[in-house]
């Protein structure tokens, strides 16, 4: 067990013991967590603007968390490009079909049942990258949003014109790429620089950030070294991370081009 191994290394005085990362934690979104709240408590729509790797992904998860947590029923549906017919539409009615039974075709059927199942027992309409989503798919969505009442997600790269409240996610500061890291490192203090030299390479992008520090991991640039005289976890670089700013950022290119 890893914990066994790091005992060991304490023990031995075995410097380089490579201990695994942790998950990196949410950090800089509390107003998006709050904006949330806000939508879960009222009938709002809200639109969360951001660009790729700004961890739009994790705060959808933590709306679904949280209105499930108000025992709400949670329907998603991701708008894809070039998708025929109504893509986003058929997956929302197979989703309330298994949840309500068989609906009459068409958008006033399927709006007026969302609306008495949130009249109900409440709902959340979660509508990933509406952006993406064909002009079809488009006039059908908003004609559903026109003909329902109940709070509704959606995650876009650029604003777009639907009556509601807009949120962008911002990039990081140094503190919150400090504070990332550290999560990661579980608990532990970054080595000295390595925050800032993160943050001036990724422009604070979360996904950038994170994909950094598991790839200085993986090539034990990053290393556990023990703990320090009060029991708090240490860890060090054996090279320059400045000289490897290509390889840093490697996996999070590859996953932004996939």
């Amino acid at each position: 067990p890893a914990s066994a191994g790091v005992a060991v290394a304490i023990l031995t005085g075995r410097a380089g013991f490579q201990r695994e990362l942790e998950e990196a934690p949410l950090v800089g979104r509390n107003a998006a967590i709050g904006a949330i709240e806000a939508v879960l408590d009222s009938e709002v729509r809200l639109q969360l603007v951001s660009e790729d790797g700004m961890g739009v992904g994790r705060v959808l998860r933590v709306a679904w968390s949280s209105a499930s947590a108000r025992n709400m029923e949670v329907f998603s549906l991701r708008c894809r490009r070039r998708a025929s017919g109504l893509l986003a539409l058929d997956q929302l009615l197979d989703e309330m079909e298994a949840c309500v039974g068989k609906l009459d075709s068409g958008v006033g059927h399927l709006a007026k049942a969302l609306n008495d199942l949130h009249a109900e027992s409440g709902v959340l309409l979660i509508i990933e990258d509406i952006d993406h989503a064909s002009i079809e798919n488009r006039l059908a969505i908003e004609e559903l949003l026109n003909d329902t009442r109940l709070p509704v997600l959606m995650s876009t790269n650029v604003p777009l014109e639907i009556p509601g409240r807009e949120l962008c996610l911002r990039p990081l500061r140094v503190n919150e790429v400090r504070q990332m890291i550290s999560g990661m490192l579980s608990g532990g203090e970054p080595p000295p620089g390595m925050a800032e030299e993160l943050f001036r390479l990724t422009g604070g992008v979360p996904a950038a950030v994170s994909a950094a520090v598991k790839d200085l991991h993986s090539r034990g640039l990053l290393i556990f070294d023990g703990l320090d005289d009060e029991g708090e976890v240490r860890w060090t670089m054996t090279g320059n991370l400045a000289s490897h700013p290509g390889a840093v950022l490697r996996d999070f290119a590859e996953s932004i081009l996939e």
